[in-house]
C-alpha cells in the first residue's frame, strides 16, 4: 500500500503533460502566423523528448505525443479555405480532419516510433545502439518529408504537406536560409530536428550523468558554424533594377474586376514592368483575356494573372501578345490523369518557362509553390525569376505561402513575387523581403534578374537522397542486430525476453504478435472507416472533376 500510494508517479504524469503542452506551444508559435521559430523552432521539441525519455508506460507516450500534435491543427487550417474553394460539400469537415491527422501523424509520430524511452526499446528501431539517439529521429523524420515531397505523381497531391514543413519555422532567418542554396529546405529540416534532440540529450545526460555530451557539444558547434557562414554569405541589400507592383485587393463583395483595372492603372505611376493579379481574377464571369491584353497594352507593362483549370497561368505583353503555363503540379488534375492513364503529365509533367523583354519568368501557382520540384525544374530550363500565385487565405497561410516564396528564392538565388490576397512580397535571392510600398491593395517592390546558378540548382536533391540512403541503412543494421540479439522484445508491453520466448513474463501474451483490446479494435475500425470514406471521397471527386 505504501509503495502504491506514496509513489511519486502522480506528479511525474502531471509533468509530462505539462511538458507536452509546452512543446505544443512551442510549436505553434514557432509557425506563421506567430512567427517565432527563428528562436523557438530549436528548442521546441526538448520538452516533448524529455518527457518521453522519462515515461514508463507505452499508451502515456502515445497521449503525449497526440497532446503536443493537436497544437499543430491550426497550422493546417489553410486546407479548410482550399478544400471549400474546390469541393464545397466535403470542406467543412475533411479539411479539419486532414489537418488534425497531418499535425499528429507527421510530427509527433515521428518521435513515437524512434525515440528511445529510458526505461524501454524504441517502438521502431529497437535494436540499435544508443549512441546514435541524436540522429534516428532526424534522419527518419527527414527522409520522410523529402519522399513525400518528390515521390513521382504522388507528391501533386502530398507536395501539399510542403506549407506546414518544420523548415517554414526559419522562413525569416536569413543566416539560416542560405543552408537551402545547398541541400534545398530539406537540410533546414534535418538541422532543426538535429539541434532539439542534441539538446535534450545534453539535458538528458547532464541530469543522469553529471557531465556534458560530446554528440550534443558537436551538433551545436556545427550549428553555429552553419549560422555564421550564412550570415557572412549574405551580401549587403541593394536596390533591385525591374518595377513590378501587385494588385492584393481582397475578394469583397462588388465590382471586383472594375477594382482590379483602377488599381492597375492606378499602380503605373510606380513605373512597373510588370503588374501581378493575385486570385483567380481570369476565371469565369472575370475579366476576359482581351480585357486583360488591353489592359497591358495601355499601361505598357507586363500583366500576370491565373484564370481556371483550363486557362492555367498568363502573361499579356505590352505588344498584345498572350502567353499560357498550365498547372502542371496541381492536384486537381490528378485524379483525371489516373483516369485517363495519362502518365507522362501524371509523374514528369511539364512546366513551362515565358520570356519577358527583361529576362524569362517560371510561373507557380501556390501547391506547385511548396515542393522543391517544379522550381527546381523551371530554373533549370532558364527561368531568371519566379512568380507565385494564390487565391487562397487562412489562418496560417500568407506566412506559409510567403516561406515557399523565401526558400525558391533561396534554393536558385532566384528573386520571387508572390501575389497572394493576403501578404503579397517581393523576395529578393537571398530570401530577404525587399518591397518598398504596401498597402491593403498594392504592395510595389524592385528586383534583379539573376542568372546565378547554387549547387542546389545544379545537383538537386543530393541531400535528400543522401539522407534516404542513411535511413535505409539504420534500417539494416537494426535489423542485422536483430538477426544477430539472443534477445527479442515483447510487441504488448515492450519486454525484454530471450528469443525462444512463447509467453510474455511481463504481460502474460504472446510476445510475437500485437494483440489488441476494446479499445484497440475501435481504433482498429476508426481506422477502417477512414480509409472507406476517403475512398468514397475520391470517387466522389472523381465524378466532379
Amino acid at each position: 500500500i505504501r509503495d502504491r500510494y506514496m509513489t511519486d508517479k502522480p506528479f511525474d504524469r502531471k509533468k509530462s503533460y505539462g511538458l507536452a503542452v509546452l512543446s505544443g506551444i512551442l510549436l505553434l508559435l514557432s509557425f506563421p502566423p506567430f512567427n517565432l521559430g527563428s528562436f523557438l523552432a530549436w528548442i521546441a521539441f526538448v520538452p516533448l523528448l524529455i518527457a518521453v525519455w522519462n515515461e514508463k508506460n507505452l499508451k502515456m507516450i502515445g497521449r503525449l505525443t497526440l497532446i503536443t500534435g493537436l497544437f499543430l491543427t491550426p497550422v493546417w487550417t489553410w486546407l479548410y479555405y482550399e478544400l471549400s474553394f474546390w469541393f464545397p460539400p466535403f470542406s467543412s469537415w475533411l479539411g479539419l480532419l486532414i489537418a488534425f491527422a497531418v499535425g499528429k501523424g507527421l510530427y509527433t509520430e515521428m518521435i513515437e516510433k524512434y525515440w528511445k524511452p529510458k526505461h524501454l526499446p524504441s517502438k521502431g528501431l529497437q535494436y540499435l545502439p544508443q549512441r546514435l539517439q541524436i540522429v534516428i529521429l532526424p534522419i527518419l523524420f527527414t527522409a520522410s518529408w523529402f519522399l513525400l515531397l518528390n515521390i513521382p505523381g504522388i507528391m501533386k497531391i502530398t507536395g501539399g504537406l510542403g506549407f506546414g514543413s518544420l523548415a517554414k519555422t526559419q522562413w525569416l532567418n536569413p543566416p539560416i536560409l542560405q543552408l537551402a542554396s545547398f541541400t534545398g529546405m530539406y537540410g533546414i529540416t534535418f538541422l532543426i530536428l538535429i539541434v532539439n534532440c542534441a539538446i535534450a540529450y545534453a539535458i538528458i545526460c547532464y541530469k543522469e550523468n553529471k557531465r556534458l555530451c560530446k554528440q550534443s557539444i558537436f551538433v551545436l558547434l556545427v550549428f553555429g558554424l552553419i549560422f555564421s557562414l550564412g550570415f557572412a554569405s549574405i551580401p549587403e541589400f541593394s536596390t533591385g533594377n525591374v518595377n513590378s507592383v501587385i494588385i492584393q485587393a481582397p475578394p469583397e463583395e462588388g465590382d471586383i474586376e472594375d477594382l482590379y483595372v483602377d488599381l492597375s492603372r492606378e499602380a503605373t505611376k510606380y513605373d512597373p514592368k510588370v503588374i501581378l493579379w493575385t486570385g483567380w481574377m481570369l476565371e469565369g464571369p472575370s475579366i476576359d483575356l482581351e480585357q486583360f491584353s488591353n489592359l497591358s497594352t495601355e499601361t505598357n507593362t507586363y500583366m500576370m494573372g491565373v484564370g481556371g483549370e483550363e486557362m492555367g497561368w498568363i502573361v499579356a505583353s505590352p505588344d498584345g501578345k498572350i502567353g499560357h503555363s498550365s498547372w502542371a503540379y496541381h492536384y486537381v488534375n490528378f485524379v483525371n490523369e489516373v483516369i485517363h492513364s495519362e502518365w507522362d503529365k501524371l509523374l514528369y509533367p511539364k512546366i513551362q518557362v515565358l520570356d519577358t523583354e527583361f529576362g524569362r519568368v517560371g510561373p507557380l501557382i501556390c501547391m506547385e509553390s511548396s515542393s522543391t520540384i517544379p522550381a527546381r525544374q523551371l530554373a533549370k530550363d532558364g527561368a531568371q525569376f519566379f512568380t507565385i500565385f494564390t487565391g487562397t487565405i487562412g489562418f496560417s497561410f500568407p506566412g506559409e505561402i510567403g516561406g515557399n516564396a523565401v526558400y525558391r528564392a533561396v534554393e536558385h538565388r532566384k528573386p520571387v513575387i508572390l501575389a497572394c490576397p493576403e501578404g503579397s512580397i517581393v523576395v529578393d535571392s537571398y530570401g530577404r523581403i525587399v518591397n518598398d510600398i504596401s498597402t491593403q491593395d498594392i504592395v510595389a517592390g524592385k528586383f534583379s534578374i539573376s542568372d546565378e546558378t547554387t549547387f542546389y540548382s545544379k545537383y538537386g536533391n543530393v541531400f535528400g537522397w543522401s539522407i534516404v540512403g542513411l535511413a535505409i541503412v539504420l534500417v539494416g543494421y537494426n535489423f542485422y542486430l536483430k538477426r544477430k540479439s539472443p534477445f527479442k522484445y515483447c510487441q504488448n508491453c515492450s519486454a525484454k525476453l530471450l528469443k525462444d520466448a512463447k509467453f510474455c513474463s511481463q504481460c502474460g501474451k504472446n510476445p510475437d504478435k500485437k494483440e489488441k483490446g476494446k479499445a484497440g479494435k475501435v481504433h482498429k475500425y476508426g481506422e477502417m472507416a477512414f480509409v472507406i470514406i476517403t475512398i468514397i471521397i475520391i470517387l466522389l471527386l472523381a465524378g466532379v472533376l
